[in-house]
Parts: structure tokens; sequence; C-alpha cells
């Protein structure tokens, strides 16, 4: 649902380079996850003997060191984290086909992909979260940018599919939405989507969305740090 002044939560039509964005749509187009996605061996299978063992699925046989931060990243775990993050979206709003591209749970191996996953696993190494938090967390982070991401194909589908544009298709419903709200039906639905302030479109649906889940981000965090500092003290 589209509120705040003629919404545009849908409203920006972006052109798809699909070359720049190939990299992206095997492995880093979630943030290159999908190559680490599910790391679980199949129950009770183990590497032949005598044979070496196969290397894990994040990382190709012969693949070199992760690439490095484009620039000089910035200090501190937070900023780095969305400056990686907001470069996804980036990406996302150029291709807006990415999100439905990008499989979390069949992995495909791409540099980039998994370069960009390096990179997000760094900013939050070393804050004493385990090893599996923090899979978890770059997974989430970038899923939630995947998920917010897929309205930006769905509003192009739709213009295709009707021939109006998300503002032409409100002013077409706006009677109808105002004898909605008015009847009484949604008392608070009605209360806050008529405040003059209210002002939602995808954009800002990301950053409250990437606020909100760095914020969590940042309890886990800490937590992790008490627990350091208190297995600190016992071992004094």
């Amino acid at each position: 649902m589209v509120v705040g002044g003629r919404g545009q939560l849908f409203g920006q039509h972006v052109r798809a380079d699909h070359r720049e964005a190939r990299a992206h749509a095997a492995g880093a187009g979630a943030g290159g996850v999908s190559g680490v996605a599910d790391q679980r061996h199949p129950a009770g299978r183990q590497p032949a003997r005598g044979r070496s063992p196969r290397p894990p699925p994040w990382r190709p046989a012969g693949a070199g060191p992760a690439s490095p931060l484009p620039g000089t990243p910035p200090r501190g775990w937070r900023p780095q984290l969305e400056l990686e993050l907001r470069r996804l979206w980036r990406v996302h709003r150029r291709h807006p086909w990415l999100a439905q591209a990008v499989s979390l749970s069949r992995p495909q191996l791409v540099r980039n992909g998994m370069a960009h996953t390096d990179r997000l696993l760094r900013a939050l190494d070393g804050l004493g979260l385990d090893a599996n938090t923090m899979l978890h967390a770059v997974v989430f982070l970038v899923n939630f940018i995947r998920g917010t991401a897929v309205a930006l194909e769905a509003e192009i589908q739709a213009r295709a599919k009707i021939g109006v544009t998300d503002d032409e298709w409100l002013s077409e419903h706006e009677a109808d939405m105002a004898e909605l709200l008015a009847s009484g039906a949604f008392p608070t639905l009605a209360k806050v989507v008529t405040r003059p302030e209210v002002d939602l479109d995808l954009e800002s649906v990301f950053e409250f969305g990437l606020r909100g889940q760095i914020d969590a981000l940042a309890v886990l965090v800490a937590r992790a740090r008490t627990r350091a500092r208190a297995r600190a003290r016992a071992r004094a």
C-alpha cells in the first residue's frame, strides 16, 4: 500500500544493464551469500578415504584471496556494513530483475559475489560474534535488501501490463481509498496514513529497514562483548 501524498512506493523507472549485474545475479546479487547460504554436508556423507576433501561450496578450487574493499573502507563495523549494503541496493535499483534471479538455496560460485560477502563478513569479524551468527547476519541483511527490491520489478511489470504509472494508478483509486478510510472500518489506519508528515516510498522503506536491521545487530554485538568481558573477568 502506498501512503503519503502521491505515494511513490514503486515509483522509479530503472534501466537494466545486464552485463554489470550478471556478476551479482549468481553470487553477488544477494551480496554473494547465495554462494554461502547452505554449507552443511549431506547427512552421513564424508569424503572418500584416500581422496582429498572437496573444497567447501563457498570457495572454488584455486580461488585466490578475497578482493579488498574498493578504496579505503570507513572506520567501524557499522559504516562498513552500510557502505556495502547501500552499494548492493543501488545495484538492485539499476537491475530490477536481479531480486528474482538470485537463489539463496542453490549457490553458484562467482568470485565478485564471494568478494562482496567476504567484505560484509570482514566488517563483523573481531566483534565477538561466533561464525554461525556472523553468517546468518550477513544472509539476513542481504535478503532484506533482496526482499525490498522485489517491488522494483513488480512495478515495471504492472506498468507494462496495464500501461499506467504508479501515480496514475493512485489517482484512479484515490476516491475509493478516501471512501474506505472515511468509513470508520479502519480507524487506526486512517489516523496514521492521513497525517501530513507521513511520506512513504520504496527508498524510505529501505532506509528505515536498514537502520532497524543494523540496530538489531548492534544489540547482538553488545551482548557478545559483554560475554567476552565476563569471561575475561572469570579468568582473572
